[in-house]
């Protein structure tokens, strides 16, 4: 394109413009703002200098040396993945700006591009560095009181052994729960999806009890049944172990779930599926147990692990009954050490448990997600 000879804003409005000829000329579209980015930048720079001055002054009466030099670190570190990427930001917003002058219109774009990519770099190392730089000052100050009190290495080695054994009864609780509440929870869901004239009680029945204990607080269920039962003095059903009733309190409020989890599993099965089967003369059962259910299975998948593993960290609420469970455990330690450090190898443990479980329900929507798209 020809210059005009006139110097063009960088922001101005694209569209038709008169150059020195007289004849009409069009200047393309501008580039892409940086502007919001860039004062993103200057907030979290702003932000980390404040941050680390404060924590410096917090922690410079210290006299364990090693979290001075801890913090600095941190501190310069954190600086710096914010100003690097920042500095350079600025520098491609003014190449952007000369380029568009110059009439480089596509110079210009790479520069606003590289100049936004750079400034949410530098957000984001930044947030992620003033996130750490919290963290440290956190468990170092106050000579690592934190640290003595959540991290005590002692007693965490100490209290490892009983709580992990204690920890298996977590464990015993959770499959256990979520062994008859899948069964519990299909049973609620086939009978909320019966049809036909006599089965409104029955449907409503199981409607009920899905509300109810949907709509109760897990450890009021199991307060009600550990200490309650026992109370009633029916042969057999009063005669039963705490844990027993711990697992039969949990699976009271998980089968609710997973029949709900079941139902919508059901309905997203389209009902051609079960028509086809029933007219190649497969009995109504046994097209839900051999048609249905399959499908089911492998749409509810993700979301039913999703709903064992708030089963698994629902077995701590079992400490309210007195079970020797392994919160039950480290309680103990807390009280007679006066540390917390015990309860850490609790929480430990269940992050051991859970979070792979969690990569593999994203594995598993992932996958059905590829599937969808073919």
């Amino acid at each position: 394109m020809t210059s005009t000879g006139k110097t063009r804003d960088p922001f101005s409005a694209p569209g038709a413009v008169t150059g020195d000829t007289g004849l009409f000329e069009f200047t393309p579209a501008p580039p892409l703002k940086t502007s919001a980015r860039l004062a993103g930048v200057v907030v979290m720079a702003i932000a980390m200098v404040f941050v680390a001055t404060a924590a410096w002054a917090a922690v410079a009466a210290t006299e364990v040396e090693w979290v001075k030099w801890m913090f600095t670190a941190a501190a310069v570190l954190g600086l710096a993945s914010v100003v690097l990427p920042g500095v350079r930001a600025f520098g491609e917003h003014r190449t952007m700006r000369r380029s568009w002058q110059a009439g480089e219109y596509t110079a210009s774009r790479r520069a606003s591009a590289n100049s936004r990519t750079l400034s949410l770099k530098a957000i984001g190392l930044g947030g992620f560095s003033l996130v750490v730089v919290t963290l440290v000052l956190f468990i170092t100050v106050n000579n690592g009181a934190v640290r003595e009190t959540f991290f005590d290495f002692g007693i965490i080695v100490q209290s490892f052994q009983r709580v992990l054994m204690a920890f298996g009864i977590n464990v015993l609780i959770a499959v256990a729960a979520e062994a008859l509440s899948l069964l519990f929870g299909l049973g609620l869901a086939l009978i909320r999806q019966m049809k036909g004239p006599g089965t409104g009680p029955l449907r409503a029945l199981a409607i009920t009890y899905i509300d109810i204990f949907r709509g109760l607080p897990g450890i009021i269920v199991i307060y009600l049944v550990c200490f309650g039962l026992p109370l009633t003095g029916i042969p057999v059903i009063s005669e039963q172990s705490l844990l027993t009733y711990a697992i039969i309190a949990l699976t009271l409020t998980y089968s609710a779930y997973c029949a709900e989890q079941f139902r919508s599993g059901i309905e997203a099965v389209h009902r051609s599926q079960m028509a086809a089967a029933l007219s190649l003369g497969l009995s109504s059962g046994a097209a839900t147990r051999k048609v249905v259910l399959p499908q089911v299975a492998r749409t509810i998948a993700a979301p039913m692990l999703s709903n064992f593993i708030g089963l698994q960290k629902d077995t701590a609420l079992v400490y309210v009954v007195g079970i020797m469970e392994a919160f039950t455990q480290a309680k103990t330690f807390s009280v007679t050490y006066y540390n917390l450090s015990s309860v850490t190898v609790v929480c430990l443990l269940f992050i051991l448990i859970t979070i792979p479980q969690t990569r593999l329900v994203d594995y598993i929507l992932a996958k059905q997600d590829r599937k969808a798209r073919g």
